[in-house]
């Protein structure tokens, strides 16, 4: 714009020059400082006068400074003083510099009264031609081989600029109307010509234009320069352009603008703002775009209903684009609604089948970038979408605040408030699937000197995941989540567990490295079991009271193309309740410290297990041990097993278990195990019977059946009593062996008390006793030695 106005203003001193002519030295100062030049803010500040020659005289150096600041500059002006052969006067100049201040201001002169004066120009100077080899103003492109000739009713303006001519034709078709049109060939003429066609009418309240014209577009790209925008370049399209303007003769009215540019075929263009990663935007369909303006301020406004582009940028390409409703002024901003799809994309962490996104935008243009504004419920769709480790069948995000974004020479920022986002069916293991809402706040996502960060606060509402056809519930997660450049961190607390846990994780993306921490995660069944947790519940045992609490210490990296895992963890288990099968138990804790390397396997450190209580039809109490896990032979290893049965105690010798193996047996010691607590187990109301006894059994395990071979039985000092009261008086005449026993044990004192014990897979035991004692009530002085073989299944 600059430019323009002030190259308007140069060729204007030329035509005022050729209208003083040639005058005395001693005058020609005072003539070309008259108020012509004045109402332009113009003033001399060199002239360097040459010698009159026969037919023309010359001005060897002539300068003028605009209020601005601006300089203008001609250099050998040639003034004929008669008439060439042709009929023509030709005035003639080398060079015209026009010198731009570092800054000023962008307002337009005076158009209505500059048309004018254009206009009027054959009428005053008619038969003369202007010749200026060249026209500079820094940083513009150099015009070469200006020719402005004038005929009485014509005038005609030729130029190049690089290699394209340019030709401006004004002819007057009556006393107030003229038609100006405006074309450009290159200067071989090869190029087939393009051409706009102005109508001017001259009014009482200034001069109006209608212009319109078929453009190629392509063609125009050699004025691209003029307008400083030479990254751009039009391959393809074309479109018809109308436009209707007043100028006003009153600079304090506004003055009006109106154009209509429409594409009539697709339209692609290339910008190369990065070397060898040009974008491309393909204009497939669109409505007019409309423009009015008003002057002097050149205060604009545009107006596009609806329009339909292809956009290629480097890896991404094909990214289809609507645009709808977009409108934009002279503060260079816009607003609109836009659509995106995207087929195919490569993001930095992961491959998306389609991505869709829509949109309300304002965009303002600054010196140094952009400035982007995203509307609330914005959204943004991704199906299929997958990564080296996991896959995600759809995510959704929302919009719940209005998004910024920045954009600058050096980089981009967005950051909004708030966002809702939808995870539908994310795999990250064989079998574990899950979906989930998730809030996202204080976003903030920037890039700068190709390097990406990012902050934001998460917050995910317990949920639950599917594993193998079970949906297990999941805590909440709350916390935050940044990346600066390769460097992912995470910094979380879980919400729904009876102790809040803390997490901790980062991870290099470039690096394929990275460590997680897991401190104080408890989980407490007694408000709800494991079987209300986990759904369908398919085991035959179940959790419900106490806690699990684990700490965990992880480290992962990729160094080929397998994962490599370590680390270490802490599991206390406190209080458990629960049951397996019919078998209840109550009190159970232990802890569990472990090491894992994937090279190595799992590793975990001797520990040491309490039981309060374990039901198997009868109550075995305060159950101790010790004992060593190894995970990789699915074994474990007993060490000083205790615990209270019938009153006394039962240890057992250290044993070995291995779910590998076929059968696994130990060896139970018991004493002082009271006889009545034994019998307590089945309802025996025919015997009463005190003392206790100790034992030794073998116990041998295969699936789920428990047998006792050669086990043996030992009663304890002082011995006990045995009564056996079945209901009936003993007949003393009955001396078959039972009849004799049922006598001998209607109250028997023994001394001593030994038995062998088998008890079968099914369920059956055998006792064969030996009891050695009295009957006071038969003859106490006389001993008794009772053999009984007892056979139940209990």
């Amino acid at each position: 714009m600059k430019f323009t106005k002030y190259l308007a203003i140069a060729l204007g001193l030329v035509a005022i020059l050729l209208v003083t002519g040639w005058f005395l030295r001693n005058t020609i100062i005072e003539r070309i400082s008259n108020p012509l030049l004045q109402q332009y803010g113009l003033t001399v500040t060199n002239v360097s006068l040459d010698a009159l020659a026969t037919r023309d005289a010359s001005i060897s150096y002539l300068e003028f400074e605009h209020v601005n600041g601006t300089i203008i500059a001609i250099d050998n002006l040639t003034l004929p003083i008669g008439t060439s052969s042709n009929g023509f006067k030709t005035y003639s100049a080398d060079k015209i510099t026009i010198e731009l201040p570092a800054s000023s201001d962008d307002e337009l002169p005076d158009l209505a009264a500059m048309f004018k004066q254009l206009l009027a120009l054959p009428l005053q100077l008619p038969q003369s031609e202007i010749d200026v080899a060249a026209i500079s103003a820094p940083p513009w492109p150099e015009l070469r081989d200006m020719r402005w000739r004038l005929t009485e009713n014509d005038q005609q303006l030729t130029m190049l600029v690089d290699s394209t001519l340019l030709t401006t034709e004004i002819t007057r078709t009556d006393e107030a109307n003229h038609v100006l049109e405006f074309s450009f060939a290159d200067a071989a003429g090869a190029t087939a010509m393009q051409s706009i066609t102005v109508d001017i009418q001259q009014t009482v309240d200034g001069v109006t234009l209608q212009g319109r014209s078929t453009l190629d577009l392509p063609l125009w790209m050699p004025l691209a320069a003029m307008l400083d925008v030479a990254s751009v370049e039009v391959e393809s399209g074309t479109a018809s352009l109308r436009f209707d303007a007043e100028f006003l003769n009153d600079m304090r009215r506004e003055s009006a603008l109106t154009v209509e540019f429409t594409p009539t075929s697709p339209v692609r263009v290339t910008y190369g703002n990065a070397p060898g990663a040009p974008a491309s935007v393909t204009l497939e369909a669109a409505d007019p775009f409309e423009i009015t303006a008003s002057l002097p301020g050149l205060e604009w406004f545009m107006r596009q209903p609806a329009a339909s582009l292809v956009v290629s940028y480097d890896q991404w390409q094909n990214i289809r684009v609507s645009l709808i409703n977009h409108s934009c002024d002279s503060g260079l901003s816009c607003s609109g609604d836009i659509g995106i799809v995207m087929q195919s994309v490569a993001l930095p962490v992961a491959n998306v089948d389609r991505l869709e996104l829509e949109a309300t935008h304002d965009v303002s243009m600054r010196e140094d970038g952009l400035e982007v504004r995203v509307l609330t419920n914005a959204t943004l769709n991704m199906t299929g979408i997958s990564g080296p480790d996991f896959v995600l069948e759809q995510f959704d995000a929302r919009l719940t605040s209005t998004a910024a974004m920045d954009v600058g020479d050096d980089g981009w920022h967005v950051s909004t408030d708030s966002i809702d986002i939808g995870i539908e069916a994310l795999s990250l293991l064989d079998g574990v699937t899950f979906s989930a809402p998730v809030f996202l706040d204080g976003v903030s996502v920037s890039e700068a000197n190709q390097q990406l960060s990012a902050k934001l606060g998460v917050y995910a509402s317990p949920t639950q995941f599917n594993w193998s056809g079970r949906l297990v519930r999941l805590p909440g997660l709350t916390g935050d989540v940044s990346l600066q450049g390769a460097e992912v961190a995470v910094v979380l607390e879980t919400d729904g567990l009876f102790g809040e846990a803390s997490i901790e994780a980062n991870h290099n993306l470039d690096m394929q490295s990275g460590r997680l921490s897991l401190i104080n995660a408890v989980l407490s069944f007694d408000s709800q079991a494991l079987s209300q947790r986990v759904s369908p519940w398919q085991n035959d045992w179940d959790i419900g009271a106490g806690t699990f609490a684990v700490d965990l210490q992880t480290e992962w990296q990729k160094p080929d193309t397998e994962w490599r895992i370590s680390g270490q963890s802490s599991i206390q288990l406190s209080g458990l309740a629960g049951a397996y099968n019919d078998i209840a138990f109550a009190g159970l804790s232990t802890g569990i410290d472990a090491e894992f390397d994937s090279a190595t396997g799992l590793a975990v450190n001797p520990s040491n297990i309490a039981v309060a209580l374990v039901e198997v039809g009868l109550p075995v109490e305060n159950i101790t041990a010790d004992y060593a896990l190894y995970p990789a032979g699915l074994s474990v290893e007993v060490r000083n097993l205790r615990m209270d049965a019938f009153g006394g105690i039962v240890t057992a010798d250290p044993f070995s278990f291995s779910t590998a193996s076929d059968r696994n047996t130990l060896v139970l010691h018991a004493e002082s195990i009271e006889l009545v607590e034994m019998l307590s187990i089945r309802e025996f109301e025919a015997i009463e019977i005190s003392g206790s006894i100790g034992a030794q059994l073998p116990v041998s395990i295969e699936g789920n059946s428990v047998t006792i071979l050669g086990g043996t039985l030992t009663g304890e000092p002082p011995g006990g009593v045995i009564r056996y009261l079945p209901g009936l008086a003993a007949d003393a005449a009955d001396l078959s062996g039972l009849g004799l026993a049922t006598r001998a044990l209607s109250n028997f004192e023994f001394e001593t008390l030994t038995a062998e014990v088998d008890y079968a897979a099914d369920g059956n035991l055998k006792l064969q006793m030996q009891l050695i004692g009295r009957n006071p009530d038969l003859d106490d002085s006389r001993p008794v030695i009772l053999n009984l073989g007892v056979e139940n299944n209990i």
